[in-house]
């Protein structure tokens, strides 16, 4: 079992990339989470995982985020949109409250630049990831 943590700010499509990655399917509504988990299979050069994905409520700058949290987690996907220069700014601040939970930089991290569809409301450029 390999536990993965999507954290991000609120709205940037955690939980949209949860269900695309599981259940193959687009949600194209939004509805604020408060927390959910996703069970999945992935089978990786010949080696099968069963990964609980915790979708992570929103976080901004100010969220509390208890080191208790970071407790049997083997990586975490950090993401924003690429049309939400704060989402960005945020991860960066959601960045460092991993690396301190956890007390090391040796830390499964996956930055996620969601949202790149929605065209001409780019406000994180390319070159910014």
């Amino acid at each position: 079992m390999r536990k993965i943590v999507v954290m991000g700010f609120p709205g940037v499509g955690k939980t949209t990339m949860g269900v695309q990655f599981v259940e193959k399917h687009f949600v194209d509504s939004y509805h604020p989470t408060i927390s959910n988990t996703f069970h999945h299979t992935l089978v990786h050069r010949g080696i099968t995982y069963e990964l609980e994905i915790v979708d992570s409520a929103g976080q901004d700058e100010h969220s509390i985020w208890h080191e208790q949290q970071a407790i049997g987690v083997d990586g975490f996907v950090m993401a924003y949109s690429v049309i939400s220069r704060r989402s960005f700014d945020v991860v960066r601040v959601v960045n460092d409250k991993i690396l301190d939970a956890c007390g090391t930089e040796k830390v499964a991290r996956v930055l996620v630049g969601n949202m790149s569809d929605v065209a001409g409301k780019r406000e994180v450029k390319k070159r910014e990831r």
